[in-house]
């Protein structure tokens, strides 16, 4: 059996073919014991500014009011939920003591970062150099900061046992004073505006609460013991924690100007970069809640991603923890599955152990729960996402080792969602709540009661992941089954797209049985969900009730299944026009999360009953792709990118969710809503953005480009295996470059998908607008190569390495179908064989 996987246009799909069988275990990457580089602990003390893993400590930023006569040492993005009315719960809140911190771009390892400090009407600017573990630059740009009302300070402390241990590199020509003559650490600080008055404070092991007694701030400056406390000028101020051999090649402002510049292209160098003309650091933006939100807890030496910072004290305080067990983790399940999803361009290594890290977390029954809090773990499960997390890491990453980890976890959570989640028939799923012979009664904590496992109907509208939606108000609860008591078309969606995926993960292991059986499963979903699930009255997918009629509450989730069924053109053409019709999906904010005539819509305030949320918006746009529906997607894109936007360039937030009213995140005032502004799938909204330009299909083979798009586009060191790719795109040419060696170039602007390249060949297919320049670079060591176009050859070329093949195409004009979106014109098929000398 094959399993077609719809890629683009309508006869366009890749094959899995049978081979054998074979793997091996996977390696760790950065969640080991080891105190990993550029965590953020999650502590008292917020948003914390950078970490050092060789000496375990940490730099923070503290504000004193002295109106308060406190110190203000919380920084950070807060819970999102301002108000309690309606109340979710008491404690589900804003913490009152967080104070506003504006992130900008850092790379994982802090080698590199801004970001800025907010209190009132003062603001405090960093960037910070990390050259090697002990040699720390940062610049400090204060403004607003009226010294008669307040001033930062600057913490730079030990962790736990561990002592500061910073080389003694005092210059009495530089400092000022003389040097002590003890061992101990140094923190330099330089004014831009008179460096006379540069200074530095020393100590070793000083407890951080005795720097605060009665409220007050006390310096220790000719203390020996103790943690390193500085105050941050109301100018412009360099540090530098520094090595002596560093320390040595620093004699006056402009030298630390070097190190930060020099930085700043490193980072670039470096990174994945993704840039458009008029959004220049969304690939930052993209990255951010991942790189900021990186938590770890010292008492059990667990790294962590949570979804949000904030919510880790939040929900201990919700779940009512011990206090001497807290401090994370928090994981949530498919919130961790997309943010290894985002990560994965990115950072690979992050991507695989996000995916590691969560299916570690399976019970002997096969669940993955919906979150993990501290040393609890829930009793339910979440939407499957993790089969394409998985997936989509392994694509980027070509590491087996990690793929055979992940599919013996996954299938085992296949199985488990099979037998605990079939629902009235096989092949239709329902989300459900196992109860527990122990479980405490159910509730949120509120009134006092210490929460236990949430059963029966709300357990398993939790679990959906879509808590509040008024989908699930059409449902009632079955106790034997414990699951919904009807057809869940999302979840049914997505264990049969799970099964797709595992089908593909069988095939690169070379496990032919396997292969077979998940191929079949994958098959008998394709059949039961156009059976079951597609109201033709209405002409849309819908959950099945009951007594066996369709729903009549339709979320984007009805979309779902264009994401791994290749389905009719009368389908199509209904899910085309509920996407452009104002009583369905059409609104300007897309996509808003229930369709715009039910009565129960609100698009600026609660939650999943009007908002736009990135899941679905990914979700959608991955079906419009498959569907070869490519305006649609790119429509989608385009709208998700917006709001992504609006929200980043004004406050630097990236949202839980959406207004699809205003396209920002709040609501307008007076509106009740819950949005976390820094969380890690809102993301997902640029990463959409990003996919249209070059992404890795389901296949493992790259596609590029864009038909639509008057954007100029550039993306950096995307890491692919061993390679780095780069892409210029803009309407008229775009260029695609292997390990800073340009491949191809195509003029004007199309679309390639299926590019491969392998030592003896090199093969894509084309979609453009007309007439078009191929421009093939870089073949190799080679004499001559043969040039076919659609099986054709085109030229016979004798080349040498530098020398490029050029020729002309024509794709013919742009054809779509006006009633389904897909575009329907037959690609160009290209191939250069390569022939070596001897």
């Amino acid at each position: 059996m094959l399993l077609n996987l719809n890629i683009i246009g309508p006869e366009y799909y890749f094959e899995i073919l049978f081979l054998k069988k074979g793997c091996k275990m996977a390696k760790q990457y950065l969640f080991g014991d080891k105190y990993p580089l550029g965590y953020n602990t999650h502590s008292v003390f917020g948003l914390n500014l950078i970490t050092n893993i060789e000496n375990q400590t940490e730099i923070c930023i503290f504000y004193y009011d002295r109106a308060e006569d406190s110190f203000k040492y919380q920084f950070g993005y807060n819970v999102g939920q301002k108000d309690q009315q309606p109340a979710s719960h008491p404690l589900h809140k804003d913490s009152p003591a967080l104070c506003e911190a504006r992130a900008d771009i850092r790379d994982f390892n802090l080698n590199y970062g801004r970001i800025r400090y907010n209190y009132k009407n003062a603001s405090l600017d960093v960037t910070f150099v990390k050259t090697d573990p002990f040699n720390i630059f940062i610049k400090m740009e204060p403004a607003g900061v009226d010294v008669t009302e307040g001033y930062f300070l600057l913490l730079f402390k030990g962790s736990g046992e561990k002592a500061i241990k910073i080389s003694r590199t005092l210059s009495k020509s530089l400092f000022g004073f003389e040097a002590y003559d003890h061992p101990g650490g140094a923190i330099h600080a330089y004014r831009a505006e008179c460096q006379l008055e540069n200074y530095s404070v020393l100590s070793s092991e000083l407890k951080v609460e005795n720097i605060f007694k009665e409220g007050k701030l006390y310096l220790y400056e000719d203390v020996t013991e103790g943690d390193i406390f500085c105050v941050i000028p109301h100018v412009t101020t360099y540090f530098g924690v520094s090595s002596e051999l560093e320390m040595s090649q620093i004699s006056k402002i402009e030298d630390f100007d070097r190190i930060f510049a020099q930085a700043k292209k490193k980072f670039f160098v470096n990174n994945t970069t993704f840039t458009t003309n008029y959004f220049s650091d969304i690939g930052g933006a993209i990255c951010a809640p991942l790189f900021w939100n990186m938590s770890y807890n010292p008492r059990n030496k667990t790294a962590f991603l949570p979804v949000t910072k904030s919510w880790v004290e939040m929900m201990e305080n919700i779940m009512e923890i011990d206090p001497a067990k807290r401090g994370g983790p928090l994981l949530f399940n498919w919130d961790t599955a997309f943010a290894a999803i985002i990560s994965a361009p990115f950072n690979t290594e992050l991507a695989a152990d996000l995916v590691l890290k969560m299916i570690s977390y399976m019970d002997d029954s096969g669940r993955l729960p919906q979150f993990v809090l501290d040393d609890y773990s829930s009793d339910r499960t979440n939407p499957p996402i993790i089969f394409l997390a998985a997936w989509t890491v392994y694509l980027y990453s070509k590491d087996r080792e990690f793929l055979s980890t992940c599919y013996y976890k996954l299938k085992k959570y296949y199985n488990f969602l099979k037998n605990k989640r079939t629902s009235i028939k096989p092949y239709v799923m329902a989300w459900g709540a196992d109860s527990r012979s122990t479980a405490a009664p159910s509730g949120d904590g509120a009134g006092g009661k210490r929460p236990g496992p949430v059963t029966g109907k709300t357990g398993a509208a939790y679990e959906s992941g879509l808590d509040d939606s008024p989908m699930w108000d059409e449902f009632s609860f079955d106790e034997n089954k414990l699951t919904l008591d009807g057809g869940c078309l999302d979840l049914t969606a997505l264990t049969g797209y799970g099964a797709a995926i595992m089908a593909l993960m069988a095939n690169e292991l070379k496990m032919m049985e396997d292969y077979s059986f998940f191929a079949t499963e994958a098959s008998n979903f394709q059949d039961s969900i156009v059976k079951n699930f597609y109201d033709e009255s209405k002409s849309i997918f819908a959950n099945i009730l009951p007594d066996g009629s369709f729903a009549k509450t339709y979320s984007p989730t009805s979309f779902y299944p264009m994401l791994f069924i290749k389905l009719t053109k009368n389908i199509k053409e209904s899910l085309y026009s509920k996407f452009r019709d104002p009583e369905f999906f059409g609104a300007i904010f897309k996509m808003i999360s229930l369709a715009a005539s039910d009565k129960k819509l609100s698009l600026d305030g609660e939650y999943w009953r009007g908002r736009v949320w990135p899941p679905l918006n990914f979700m959608v746009y991955q079906g419009f792709k498959m569907q070869g529906m490519l305006k649609k997607a790119y429509e989608l894109a385009l709208a998700s990118l917006r709001q992504f936007q609006f929200e980043w360039q004004k406050s630097a937030h990236v949202h839980e969710n959406y207004s699809a009213y205003t396209g920002y995140g709040e609501a307008q005032a007076g509106v009740y809503c819950r949005t976390a502004p820094f969380y890690t799938w809102g993301s997902l909204m640029g990463l959409i953005f990003m996919n249209e330009f070059i992404e890795l299909q389901m296949d493992g083979k790259l596609r590029f480009g864009n038909l639509y798009s008057l954007d100029e586009v550039k993306i950096n060191n995307l890491k692919v295996g061993k390679n780095r790719i780069d892409l210029m795109y803009s309407p008229t040419a775009m260029e695609l470059f292997v390990d800073r060696e340009r491949k191809l170039m195509i003029t004007p602007r199309a679309v390639v998908f299926d590019y491969f390249e392998t030592d003896s060949k090199l093969s894509f297919k084309v979609i453009g607008r007309g007439k078009t320049q191929i421009k093939i670079s870089k073949l190799g060591d080679m004499l001559a190569a043969y040039v076919r176009v659609n099986r054709e050859i085109k030229c016979y070329a004798n080349v040498v390495r530098s020398s490029p093949i050029v020729f002309d195409i024509d794709t013919g004009d742009l054809a779509e179908d006006e009633k389904t979106g897909e575009v329907t014109q037959q690609p160009i098929l290209i191939e250069v064989e390569k022939q070596y000398s001897k």
